[in-house]
């Protein structure tokens, strides 16, 4: 359903997703009229009455929708912070009947819950989220990432989600992100480390996670890097932190993804070549 675009799916036209991206720009640049391009600063930017035209995530939805209406895609967006009431999400002259029909919509499917006075992102709908960028792709099948192991002083670099997110995936995991199509593993490496500050180093090995339980399957090539320019400074969705090994062996998959498992191989002296790792208790 996603080549229907910005109509009901009765009366929508379904044209190309080249063509989708196409006419959202025109729509965005022509129609909308933005009042800020500035980027995310702050939750209140997210949630603000503009939401539908004053943030980064305005842009990425347009071009990367996730359902079959552009309003059920900006509630998800909104929501992507954590909770918001129903007063904070319903823009400026939109009829609250139209949007509750979009609203209702998401929740059954799934993807949205309301819990208290506030609705939020569900597991399938934060998922979702995170999958914006292949939605073109089934879901069910491994994920191909590569991952940065960076330690000093007994210490190593993590990636914290700082959106709602977190309270659905996992909080932290080793900076890094997913293999690029058509680049080999050590090219796709190099220009992903320069994009986070770091100085890519030798390849350790290959960790193959199965988290059955979470429906998670995913084949992560581990490089050593070290860090080359200030890390410190937040992204829009992520910040770069220093844990301890000793703390981040202790965390579980679902906090914190593979590295936990990753720091333990490294204080063992057991990093291979290949590695395999079927999680029994999230």
């Amino acid at each position: 359903m996603r080549g229907w675009l910005l109509m009901e799916p009765s009366k929508g036209v379904r044209v190309s997703a080249a063509a989708s991206a196409y006419l959202a720009i025109i729509l965005y640049r022509f129609v909308l009229q933005p009042t800020s391009q500035g980027s995310i600063n702050s939750a209140a930017d997210i949630t603000s009455k503009n939401i539908f035209t004053q943030t980064k995530l305005y842009f990425y939805i347009m071009t990367m929708p996730f359902t079959d209406h552009h309003i059920q895609d900006k509630i998800i967006a909104a929501l992507v912070v954590g909770g918001q009431r129903f007063s904070d999400l319903v823009p400026e002259g939109m009829e609250h009947s139209l949007f509750m029909y979009h609203m209702r919509k998401l929740t059954k499917q799934g993807l949205v819950e309301k819990e208290g006075q506030a609705y939020r992102l569900t597991l399938k709908g934060a998922q979702l989220y995170n999958a914006r960028h292949h939605l073109d792709k089934p879901l069910n099948y491994p994920r191909a990432l590569i991952q940065f192991l960076v330690v000093q002083d007994d210490q190593v670099l993590l990636s914290r989600r700082t959106t709602g997110l977190a309270d659905q995936l996992n909080e932290y995991m080793l900076p890094g992100g997913m293999h690029y199509f058509l680049a080999p593993s050590r090219t796709a490496a190099g220009s992903i480390a320069r994009a986070r500050g770091l100085q890519l180093g030798s390849y350790l090995g290959c960790l193959e996670t199965i988290a059955p339980d979470r429906n998670y399957h995913g084949l992560i090539d581990l490089y050593e890097a070290t860090c080359v320019r200030d890390i410190t400074k937040s992204q829009a969705e992520h910040e770069l932190v220093w844990l301890p090994l000793t703390e981040v062996v202790a965390m579980s998959f679902d906090r914190a993804g593979s590295a936990p498992h990753i720091a333990q191989r490294l204080m063992d002296g057991d990093i291979q070549p290949r590695m395999t790792w079927v999680v029994s208790d999230a």
